[in-house]
């Protein structure tokens, strides 16, 4: 990033109507390195140009399991929502007075009838 103050310099020296140059050669007298003073001037010259910063890489190393801390929690809300919809269907048939056994043979019963009429 570019040292504002190298920036603010920069230009008050130019709208006072001083050569690029000895801009360039003033800075560099006071310890500025020429990309940074490169890099300012492409700054004051493009001012809507952007940093790129740092690629980073998709797969972090410090979080090797992360993957795990998700998926855990999935699962077990998975296992709640199956365990509460048995519940409530369970519920329902005791309701309706049909125990576990009575729907097998209900269910065997009907599929009797859809072999008999095929």
């Amino acid at each position: 990033m570019v040292d504002p103050e190298l920036i603010s310099y920069i230009r008050s020296a130019m709208s006072e109507g001083q050569a690029k140059e000895k801009i360039l050669a003033d800075l560099e007298s006071h310890g500025w390195a020429k990309e940074e003073i490169a890099e300012a001037y492409t700054r004051i010259e493009n001012p809507l140009a952007l940093e790129v910063p740092e690629r980073v890489p998709h797969f972090r190393k410090d979080r090797p399991f992360l993957w795990l801390k998700v998926l855990i929690p999935f699962l077990i809300l998975l296992a709640l929502i199956f365990l509460a919809v048995q519940y409530y269907f369970e519920d329902v048939m005791v309701f309706l007075g049909i125990s576990p056994e009575a729907l097998g043979e209900i269910i065997d019963e009907n599929l009797q009838m859809l072999k008999n009429s095929i």
